[in-house]
């Protein structure tokens, strides 16, 4: 609407507003006049210099007063726009306060889920069982591992619930999924490598039977888990410990080929996931530079609404 029309607009909804007393002001001089006219008592006493003067008063005070009316009410009109504007800048503003600060938020919480991939700390545990180190502690450092993704994931998931899903919280959920589960196969693998060989028999005959039972119950199992990760778009399993040690029958000579077992394991995720980190980071960034713009952009088209 431009400058004129919006004049013409007030002008209109004015005279609406005050069609009464603009009714008045019009009827008063008519009724004057036809009482006039009509010779009825009192009005007909006057002279016509008087008359004359009554009417110059009349129509300058009715057109200062009309003048004074509208004046007043478009002031008042300005101001109430005004107060509602500064009312929906203080709210906008606090809005985006806060939508920024969760962001912020997921920023920090995204930062951290992201570095709790230590592969590092696996890489150190598998170096020790390279060289026959079996430990007990080793298991508790894995499950630590575990327990800080699924703990920093969890969070991000509360922070990630009531924002619209994007197709960069889409690509995040499909980089996450594939490395949280190769990590959490891995360390998995590497759990339970350890409890095999640190209570393996030593009677070299029970050896054979021993494995063979518990990669079995191991085997068992994998196939409540595998199946259902098999299922996700673009994810492959890796094979396992347990599928290793079946393929090259090393039932009997694990001791031997135990290297060869751990270090095959390792290398199937090891450079994938250390990719996959990178590539969790590179959503990560695209995935908050797109919520900031996106609150910004709100910020400013409810600013439009009120220029």
């Amino acid at each position: 609407m431009t400058k004129e029309n919006r004049s013409n607009h007030y002008f209109t909804t004015f005279v609406t507003k005050y069609k009464l007393v603009v009714l008045a002001l019009i009827l008063i001089p008519i009724v004057l006049g036809v009482a006039c006219y009509f010779s009825v008592p009192f009005f007909n006493v006057a002279g016509s210099s008087a008359w004359l003067s009554f009417w110059g008063g009349y129509i300058g005070s009715t057109i200062m007063a009309g003048v004074t009316l509208y004046v007043l009410d478009r002031q008042l009109a300005q101001n109430h726009k005004e107060n509602v504007c500064n009312a929906v800048m203080q709210i906008a503003t606090l809005t985006n306060n806060e939508e920024k600060a969760q962001i912020d938020k997921l920023a920090d919480a995204l930062v951290e889920f992201q570095a709790s991939f230590d592969f590092m700390a696996i890489n150190q545990v598998a170096e020790r069982m390279l060289h026959g180190q079996y430990l007990s502690s080793d298991q508790e450092v894995l499950n630590a591992l575990l327990r800080d993704v699924d703990m920093k994931g969890f969070k991000i998931d509360v922070l990630l619930k009531p924002i619209p899903k994007s197709k960069y919280i889409k690509e995040y959920d499909k980089t996450f999924n594939t490395l949280y589960n190769d990590y959490g196969l891995l360390i998995g693998d590497f759990i339970f490598f350890i409890d095999l060989m640190k209570d393996m028999p030593k009677n070299e005959k029970l050896v054979k039977a021993y494995i063979l039972r518990e990669v079995k119950n191991n085997k068992a199992i994998e196939e409540n888990t595998v199946p259902n990760l098999s299922q996700i778009p673009g994810y492959h399993p890796p094979k396992s410990i347990c599928d290793i040690i079946e393929e090259n029958k090393y039932y009997e000579n694990i001791k031997a080929n135990a290297n060869t077992i751990i270090r095959t394991r390792l290398m199937q995720s090891i450079n994938i996931d250390s990719h996959l980190k990178e590539t969790l980071k590179t959503t990560i960034i695209n995935l908050l530079d797109f919520e900031y713009r996106s609150i910004n952009d709100n910020f400013n088209e409810k600013l439009k609404v009120y220029e």
